[in-house]
């Protein structure tokens, strides 16, 4: 008589796709900025707001529970894709003041901290989203003395001015950098309210200030 198979035992048999099949890797800290670069993308698109978890998995095309495998909660995941984007910044602006002093490097630093291109106008708009979430936060402390830095490159670039007669010597160096400091968080939210504001506007004020002080 033909033998009877048995229709559990069938359903484990072995076949050449399950043979020498190795279980799935995951690239951790590749599905983390994975993660980020979802949540950035939908905050600027659509504000802090409609970030929620939901509007995340559906942006990445993965169930919900899947995100916090990866992160404790969600603040912790806007402080890491607020550090990226300022880490991206800083970056840029170490490549840009490579082998220039002074006014150039003063404009160089300018350029990346100011809403005038597609790149700086989306993180002024991430930016400005992400702060007002985290600035009330311990967490927001952990990268702010990130931001210092820009504010001592600036200082360093316009000392370096003054060097070279590019700027007169009276120059209010130090008053003139928490302008600047001031000058740019402005302007960042003043985009994320008015997005048509022309890069132009942005710049001018910019020359405006240092108008006095020009040699």
């Amino acid at each position: 008589m033909p033998r009877r198979t048995d229709a559990r035992m069938s359903r484990h048999r072995d076949t050449p796709a399950t043979i020498g099949a190795m279980p799935k890797i995951v690239d951790h800290e590749q599905r983390r900025a994975d993660i980020i670069s979802g949540l950035l993308r939908v905050v600027a698109r659509d504000g802090i707001d409609a970030a929620t978890t939901r509007a995340l998995a559906k942006e990445l095309g993965v169930a919900t529970g899947s995100l916090w495998h990866y992160f404790s909660n969600f603040d912790t995941l806007v402080a890491e894709a607020t550090a990226r984007v300022i880490d991206l910044v800083s970056t840029r602006i170490a490549e840009r003041t490579t082998n220039v002093r002074g006014m150039a490097k003063f404009d160089a630093i300018m350029t990346e901290l100011l809403p005038l291109d597609d790149v700086t106008r989306n993180e002024a708009v991430i930016i400005v989203n992400l702060w007002g979430r985290l600035s009330t936060r311990t967490v927001y402390f952990e990268w702010v003395g990130t931001i210092e830095t820009w504010w001592e490159d600036l200082r360093a670039a316009m000392c370096e001015a003054v060097e070279d007669g590019e700027l007169v010597p009276e120059t209010p160096v130090e008053e003139l950098v928490q302008v600047f400091a001031a000058i740019t968080h402005g302007q960042q939210v003043a985009h994320a309210a008015i997005p048509e504001t022309p890069p132009e506007a942005h710049e001018a004020i910019v020359r405006t200030v240092l108008a006095p002080w020009r040699a």
